[in-house]
């Protein structure tokens, strides 16, 4: 029973996601005198819309567990080796590169760190009466000399990426790697995603809008990229980017919240650099205001139902805004009965419709059976074509705008693409 509930739930978002508010659909009338009828028949379905698309939101951006990730995980495709840095337009190899360091930034050197605590720990105690700091260092091991963090590290140095350093500041956090590529060098800034902890839960949620006169922005996540912003990033560019050995290029990437802060870092370095952004299913953060002296190029990669890079939609907060307007018109029957806590509810919601997708998107279409050799990439097909494979999708696989949010799907996808595109 529970199941069918909630495929019902599921099936009850797409009319609402995509076929505007009810306030167009239906007509003022509507709004200035509702009924028990249109209630029951338009906003409750409405309201179940909002709450499903809620849920939805909060099971995708915390479906990656880091832990899947096996260090045999991270072995790029040699097609990603020698594509034309020169060119600042889409590369399905830089894409498919950049996908496998976005997927690499789940995994923190910490993870690794943790596989000679244990061992070290022991050796310690069993010579504490001759401990140094060298020895304390040596006993317990850097994550470098950790056997599946050097297997990783092997697979990267073989399409010619080099590790640099790993920075974290609370729930954010980056990579910073250097490429060859036709003998030139390049930067790469790698920003983890949402990841399975509370701290990026209170991130994620925290999307009141942060106004001002360079535009409103998700409060989260900006909060968040000014840590690590003030406390690493700016020196990393200082030292990587304009140091005496300047890179041709500089890339940005990252997955889900780490599109976002990869979109934001592009704005910190100079643009008189070299410099281009890929991102794999970020979610909307801005306003136009911000992208407005923003000149960086970004690829927006987003795969098939994912419903993250359809968030906040704009579509449901307009419906919800219209609910809210309908509540408190019944709740107001004069001028002294007033709503305030209503009123602030849906000037919250129109700052938030606010947001908008910013880059040139670049589509991956299904894959039937698993099988990535269907996968195709569309540049910025239009909106009809977009909601018809939503709907198919959906018809398939109902949890499908959650899975599609997978890093690993997105890598998969990408590899497929650069292979065949590439021969």
């Amino acid at each position: 029973m529970l199941k069918i509930i909630q495929n019902v739930a599921q099936w009850a978002v797409v009319p609402f996601i995509y076929f505007g508010s009810l306030k167009a659909a239906l007509g003022i009338g509507l709004f200035t005198s509702p009924s028990l009828e249109s209630l029951l028949l338009f906003w409750l379905p409405g309201v179940v819309a909002v709450a499903t698309v809620g849920l939805n939101y909060g099971r995708a951006i915390t479906q990656f567990d880091a832990s899947s990730v096996k260090a045999s995980d991270i072995q790029p495709d040699p097609i990603a080796k020698n594509f034309d840095l020169l060119r600042l337009g889409y590369s399905d190899r830089a894409a498919y590169l950049m996908s496998e360091l976005a997927y690499f930034a789940y995994l923190t050197p910490n993870d690794f760190y943790k596989l000679n605590i244990e061992e070290g720990i022991t050796k310690i105690l069993e010579n504490k009466d001759h401990l140094t700091a060298d020895k304390i260092r040596s006993y317990l091991g850097k994550y470098e000399d950790s056997d599946a963090f050097k297997e990783i590290l092997n697979h990267l140095k073989a399409v010619s990426i080099e590790y640099k350093e790993f920075r974290q500041v609370d729930s954010a956090e980056y990579y910073v790697l250097t490429g060859v590529s036709n003998r030139k060098k390049f930067v790469v800034f790698s920003f983890r995603g949402t990841d399975k902890n509370v701290k990026d839960w209170l991130l994620n949620a925290n999307a009141k809008p942060k106004g001002g006169d360079a535009g409103n922005v998700h409060q989260g996540f900006y909060d968040s990229f000014q840590n690590i912003l003030q406390q690493h990033l700016i020196d990393d560019i200082q030292h990587y980017v304009n140091g005496e050995t300047k890179p041709a290029i500089v890339f940005l990437t990252g997955h889900s919240q780490g599109g976002v802060f990869a979109q934001m870092a592009a704005q910190q370095i100079s643009d008189d650099v070299r410099k281009v952004c890929y991102t794999f299913g970020a979610p909307r953060f801005a306003d136009y205001l911000y992208f407005r002296f923003y000149k960086t190029p970004v690829y927006r990669v987003v795969n098939s139902a994912d419903i993250v890079p359809r968030l906040p939609t704009n579509l449901l907060i307009q419906l919800l805004t219209g609910v809210l307007i309908v509540i408190k018109r019944a709740l107001t029957s004069s001028s002294r009965n007033q709503q305030p806590t209503l009123d602030k509810a849906i000037q919250f919601l129109e700052k938030m419709s606010l947001y908008r997708h910013w880059g040139d998107l670049r589509y991956l279409t299904d894959m039937k059976s698993g099988n990535t050799k269907q996968v195709e990439v569309y540049v910025a097909p239009v909106f009809l074509d977009r909601l018809r494979w939503f709907l198919n999708s959906i018809k398939i696989n109902p949890r499908s705008t959650i899975s599609s949010h997978s890093m690993k799907i997105y890598r998969n996808k990408l590899k497929e693409i650069a292979k065949y595109r590439n021969r």
